[in-house]
């Protein structure tokens, strides 16, 4: 009698516990829908970090922070996709607190039979979180973007294919095309998403062509923003560009085409545009205003000046930016987990995690680079946040060179941009944040 009552007893506590898993697993944290905007081992992490243009272990190209993909195809023609040459960013699947930007690099070699170089694809796909329903939209729009960015790489690696049979037939030399993508965070908030791409399509001139496309969301709705979305009186907001261009131009004459002055009465309307931290900025491709060598040219029309031009409600409202930020090593690896965004950038890599001390706002982990450790040059953004509270994280895994560091994180404080790279301690192998001086962006 005693057995079967024992018997019994644990019984039910194994169909208890049963239903309570089944409970848990049933009910994961799901997207608020009613809201509207986001509230020493060898002194070494993880080894060696990618660089672009740095050997893949098969003497391929990698792309900035991973390797490119080189499989062949069964009929031996040119390679295929290489899901494992990827940089893979993940972005947190649930509902976040955050606006919280991920960018996921795609990079692959395509290559003929005999291992000719035919076209490099260094494309970006970016995608959103965020408290709300919006970024099922937001995302929709973004992987339309990369859709077609790798519409346009098939196509022109048929004419690549065309080009090499030419040469082999001629004997002229065919060096093969590269297509390139890099993404940067326009503003991220409760009102609005930004993101801005620029393009480099090397297909055979003296340099690569060279092409910016903004997008700008509505962060509640998700639709994306037009002229007639910002402003009920188009022809003064056109106005106000042009005037910040023709000042622009006037500071520094030197830098422009005689006639810059002329084409900025056009700007708002042939060129393209997004709302960003610091205003309604213009961005202007090569030879638009100046020569190639300028770059693109920004214009931006800053909120003080738009007031009574811009619909109220893309206004931003004051962030605090009083913080700073700390750095360790999580060994454990459950920080990645826990924190307010995390992003890979390394496969095979360490976590590290960056601590808010204070409230800090637009906080980036991005690439950095530098040849004497005295100037940096900013690198390709991973991961934006639209910010942290005291206390909370965003975590990287990442490989960190025995030297200069190739990683760094940034915010925006009253004062500009502070940018910090991550280093490792020779002596416990401690990670640790140092201000990078001089930073070129």
């Amino acid at each position: 009698m005693m057995r079967r009552w024992m018997a019994a007893v644990l019984a039910l506590i194994m169909v208890l516990g049963l239903a309570a898993c089944s409970r848990e697993a049933a009910a994961p944290d799901a997207p608020d829908s009613s809201a509207e905007g986001p509230a020493d081992t060898g002194g070494q992490t993880g080894g060696t970090s990618g660089d672009t243009s740095g050997e893949t272990p098969d003497g391929g190209t990698s792309g900035s922070g991973g390797t490119s993909g080189s499989g062949e195809t069964s009929d031996g023609g040119e390679t295929a996709p290489d899901d494992s040459g990827e940089t893979v960013t993940t972005p947190d699947t649930g509902t976040s607190a955050h606006v919280v930007l991920s960018v996921t690099a795609h990079d692959a070699e395509r290559t003929d039979a005999a291992g000719n170089l035919l076209l490099q694809e260094n494309l970006r796909e970016a995608a959103v979180t965020m408290p709300g329903s919006a970024a099922a939209s937001i995302n929709e729009a973004l992987a339309g973007r990369y859709q077609r960015r790798v519409e346009e790489a098939a196509d022109l690696l048929t004419t690549t294919q065309e080009l090499q049979a030419e040469a082999a037939s001629t004997g002229l030399p065919f060096s093969g095309y590269a297509l390139t993508d890099r993404v940067e965070a326009g503003r991220l908030d409760n009102a609005v998403v930004s993101v801005v791409f620029t393009s480099i399509d090397a297909t055979g001139g003296a340099h690569g062509n060279m092409a910016v496309e903004a997008m700008t969301f509505d962060a509640v709705t998700g639709t994306q923003l037009t002229l007639d979305n910002l402003t009920g009186d188009r022809n003064a907001l056109r106005l106000a560009v042009a005037a910040a261009a023709e000042a622009q131009v006037a500071a520094n004459p030197e830098l422009y085409y005689p006639n810059a002055a002329d084409q900025a009465g056009s700007l708002l309307e042939e060129c393209t545009w997004a709302l960003t931290d610091e205003g309604l900025t213009v961005y202007c491709d090569p030879y638009y205003l100046a020569p190639y060598a300028a770059g693109v040219v920004r214009v931006t029309v800053g909120y003080e000046d738009l007031e009574g031009l811009l619909n109220p409600r893309w206004f931003p409202e004051a962030a605090a930016a009083d913080g700073t930020m700390t750095a360790r090593l999580d060994e454990s690896g459950a920080a990645a987990g826990q924190a307010a965004a995390h992003t890979v950038a390394d496969e095979g890599g360490s976590v590290l995690v960056a601590t808010a001390d204070g409230a800090v706002h637009g906080v980036c982990i991005r690439r950095v680079s530098s040849s004497d450790g005295n100037t940096w040059y900013a690198g390709e953004l991973l991961l934006a946040v639209d910010g942290l509270a005291d206390g909370e994280s965003v975590a990287v895994t990442a490989m960190l060179p025995d030297a200069m560091t190739n990683l760094m994180v940034t915010w925006e404080t009253a004062d500009g941009t502070v940018c910090q790279g991550f280093f490792q301690s020779g002596k416990d192998g401690s990670v640790f944040l140092q201000p990078l001086e001089t930073v070129v962006f």
